[in-house]
């Protein structure tokens, strides 16, 4: 969850690909953001899907390209 990310970043470490695409999976489904979309100006909603797309394309790059969580290795050490 969200809290795993934050603990991970406080003992200071990075949170593996699981957290993080289990946070960006949160806020893209879950998101108390997603139940007052439909409230948001044309523009607020516009903002919220690209950022659904930016959280979507986040989770596609964990699983594609960091699948030895080495984007976390070289920023940690």
């Amino acid at each position: 969850t969200f809290l795993d990310i934050i603990e991970e970043l406080r003992s200071g470490k990075l949170p593996t690909n699981e957290q993080l695409d289990r946070g960006l999976k949160y806020m893209h489904d879950s998101s108390p953001m997603g139940s007052i979309a439909g409230n948001l100006s044309t523009e607020g909603q516009r903002l919220w899907s690209d950022l659904r797309e930016v959280m979507t394309t986040l989770r596609r790059i964990l699983v594609e390209k960091n699948q030895d969580e080495d984007l976390q290795s070289m920023l940690y050490h």
